[in-house]
């Protein structure tokens, strides 16, 4: 009898400590957001600093809702307020078929296939379309954490924060990855004339090394 209780004792233990382990797991990156201020870091966690007059649309209900938002790319939300002038702000829900027009720009919350071919859901941002193809891209934020300096009479490095982001493409298939650089261009829009390609890449001075290139580079193909 002694056996079994000590077994049965030890079979909570254990359940116990992997319900710890799931919540801490669950729970890590707000953990470690709050462990370091971001508004220390150099760069910004937001896509644009203020806060926008935008319309959320939820295609489900047909509903237009107008208020002022701002987009944190890091945590992938997206701040609210009733008035600009408002203390405090409060977040958006997130829930698939909403779309948010922010500063003239689309965002809908959707599911998509990330860089690493990952299934996951977000706000990814529409730029255009091509015959059949619908064109987002994924806006992203990267941390650098703040370093220590090895000798006191050196600052410590401060935190940074990036930019990144990587295209996206909608065919009968899904929303996945785009690779585009100014090389395969003229093979992923093959049945355009190159001179046509080469023209619009030329007056517009497009790189791709900018996350709206691609919005330009569509807009003047689709005249």
């Amino acid at each position: 009898m002694k056996f079994f209780l000590v077994i049965i004792s030890l079979l909570l233990s254990v359940s116990h400590s992997f319900g710890q382990t799931l919540s801490a797991t669950q729970d890590y990156r707000s953990n470690k957001d709050k462990e370091h201020d971001l508004s220390t870091f150099k760069g910004s966690q937001y896509l644009e600093d203020d806060f926008k007059l935008s319309i959320v649309q939820d295609k489900l209900t047909n509903k237009e809702t107008k208020l002022y938002l701002r987009y944190d790319v890091y945590s992938d939300t997206f701040e609210r307020k009733v008035t600009p002038t408002s203390s405090s702000h409060t977040f958006l829900e997130k829930a698939y078929g909403v779309e948010v027009l922010y500063n003239s720009r689309s965002f809908t919350y959707t599911n998509f296939s990330d860089k690493n071919n990952n299934s996951i859901i977000g706000y990814i941002e529409y730029i255009g379309n091509y015959d059949s193809n619908s064109y987002f891209i994924k806006h992203e934020k990267t941390l650098r954490l703040p370093e220590k300096a090895p000798n006191p009479q050196v600052p410590d490095k401060a935190g940074k924060i990036s930019d990144d982001y990587y295209f996206l493409i909608s065919d009968k298939t899904g929303k996945k990855p785009l690779d585009v650089t100014k090389r395969n261009i003229y093979d992923l829009f093959a049945n355009e004339d190159k001179d046509a390609i080469k023209n619009i890449l030329k007056e517009n001075k497009l790189k791709f090394k900018d996350p709206l290139d691609l919005k330009i580079f569509l807009k003047n193909l689709n005249k």
